[in-house]
């Protein structure tokens, strides 16, 4: 395969191992993913994506440390923004959540997932109206967003609407 092929020839390369991470980790295939972002690690303690991936995959405190330590790096990173986030959400910290994800639709106001959280986030603390909003423009800027498309659905029933 292509991604082995790339990897054999250039094995240090971080953007390979990252996106071998990022592929292992959407298909549960945890410890490779691990494997994957702890070699990049190795190579770079500071590198963001290793840092987010693997706060993604440890969850808990662990996880808060990781994502600390790349937002130290890069206080602008979406996706280590949206980790913290969800990790708020699990957590119940709802306010705490969408205070971090209106910080990073700040600094990408088309970052699907962002909105999508931000309305999850809104939706819990019973703001439903915004939560709405927010699921929407999750579809106006990735229409086939699953989630997002589940997420919106519910608010409506919830509302009574059943379309």
């Amino acid at each position: 395969n292509l991604f082995r092929e790339a990897a054999r020839l250039d094995p240090e390369n971080v953007e390979i191992l990252q996106l071998w991470g990022d592929l292992f980790r959407e298909k549960y295939n945890i410890a490779e993913a691990q494997r994957s972002y702890g070699d990049i690690l190795k190579q770079n303690e500071n590198y963001v994506p290793a840092l987010v991936g693997m706060a993604i995959i440890e969850g808990g405190q662990a996880a808060h440390a990781l994502l600390d330590s790349a937002l130290e790096v890069n206080p602008r990173s979406e996706p280590a923004l949206v980790a913290r986030a969800a990790l708020f959400i699990e957590d119940e910290r709802y306010s705490d959540a969408a205070h971090i994800l209106e910080r990073a639709l700040q600094i990408n106001p088309g970052y699907a997932k962002a909105h999508n959280n931000l309305g999850t986030a809104l939706a819990s603390q019973g703001k439903t109206e915004d939560a709405i909003k927010h699921f929407g423009m999750a579809l106006y800027i990735n229409p086939g967003y699953a989630a997002a498309h589940s997420n919106i659905g519910v608010a409506l029933a919830g509302r009574g609407e059943f379309e």
